[in-house]
């Protein structure tokens, strides 16, 4: 059960794979998603029937690209 964060570019992607399922979903990458990326990251949880204490490992994209991007992903 892994939650894939990728921020560093002109998209935010989150990718979640669970029960060897695969879903996604994309934003624009602006400030206003960055403020709000835990939201983001909660309401693609819940649509895939998932919550945050369930996820066992967490990936994040470091590069290259945005640094406020990266930061705000770490």
């Amino acid at each position: 059960n892994s939650l894939i964060i990728d921020a560093a570019r002109d998209k935010i992607f989150l990718t979640h794979i669970f029960n060897k399922n695969i879903y996604t979903c994309s934003h624009e990458n602006s400030k206003i998603n960055f403020e709000k990326l835990i939201i983001l990251i909660s309401d693609f949880l819940n649509s895939n029937k998932s919550t945050i204490e369930e996820i066992e490992t967490i990936y994040v994209n470091r590069g290259p690209g945005s640094f406020a991007g990266i930061r705000n992903s770490l």
